[in-house]
């Protein structure tokens, strides 16, 4: 396969409409026309726009290429974009793993190549400091980074629409239950109404610990310094301020094997 900076890429120039969640940042990857054997090195740039995500795509040693949404659909790990261009409609269809954003392209009902991207300068990792932040309760009061100080904490960015989201329930209900005498638990709702989670919470699963609801959703402010792309996104927090562990090693029964360890063996990282 040739590798190439510059090549008939009509369509990987114009690969990218903002998706409302993806991570501000920069990301490092390639673009693959199968059918024409050729790839392109890229990076990618997002940044947080007035009227949504801006993304701007770097081919090096050539111009960059600013980009514009123009459709967008996005179910918590699937993102599909859609952009008119003179060969036709191309549409695109990526999916979200961790830092990667990995998918194909296709027009004219064929598959013309894939794309993956890797992001390069995530600060929100494990050994880093907690982002600062303030968010309203939904029972009242206001919380912040401060207000943690010297807890335990599981911060967990969810929403009711989200399947994955709650099919988590039942191990955060469970750990709560379990460690409520040295873990706080606060989930942050990306729903689009704080009466969503109300209503949530009425069913079969109360989520009896701290709450909130995040208006802006992936582009609220809290939600961009924690680097929340995909729900479930959830961090855990030492009493200290650092991160202890991020994603994987907090969803299903991993969650339970992570807090035993720091826990019931004596805080073990």
């Amino acid at each position: 396969m040739r590798m190439i900076l510059f090549s008939l890429f009509l369509f990987p120039i114009q690969l990218f409409a903002a998706e409302p969640g993806l991570a501000d940042g920069k990301y490092l990857g390639a673009i693959v026309n199968t059918r024409q054997d050729m790839a392109a090195i890229a990076r990618l740039y997002v940044t947080a726009g007035e009227t949504g995500m801006k993304l701007t795509m770097d081919i090096p040693h050539r111009q960059r290429f600013d980009i514009a949404l123009e459709t967008v659909s996005y179910d918590g790990d699937t993102l599909v974009f859609k952009r008119r261009d003179p060969m036709g409609t191309i549409l695109y269809r990526g999916r979200l793993e961790g830092d990667r954003l990995l998918g194909s392209y296709e027009a004219g009902g064929m598959t013309w190549g894939t794309f993956s991207f890797t992001r390069t300068d995530s600060s929100v990792i494990k050994g880093a400091r907690v982002p600062a932040f303030a968010v309203d309760l939904m029972d009242g009061g206001r919380l912040t980074d401060r207000d943690l100080a010297g807890k335990l904490v599981l911060i967990d960015f969810w929403g009711t629409r989200c399947p994955s989201c709650v099919q988590e329930m039942g191990s955060l209900h469970r750990v709560y239950e379990r460690y409520k005498d040295h873990l706080t638990i606060l989930s942050l709702s990306m729903d689009e109404t704080a009466e969503d989670v109300a209503a949530f919470r009425k069913g079969k699963w109360p989520m009896p610990w701290l709450n909130g609801h995040l208006p802006g959703r992936f582009q609220d402010k809290v939600a961009r310094r924690f680097e929340v792309f995909m729900t479930p996104a959830p961090y855990l927090i030492a009493p200290d301020g650092t991160i202890l562990a991020k994603g994987e090693d907090l969803v299903g029964e991993q969650l339970a094997r992570t807090l035993a360890r720091l826990v019931d063996r004596g805080g073990e990282r």
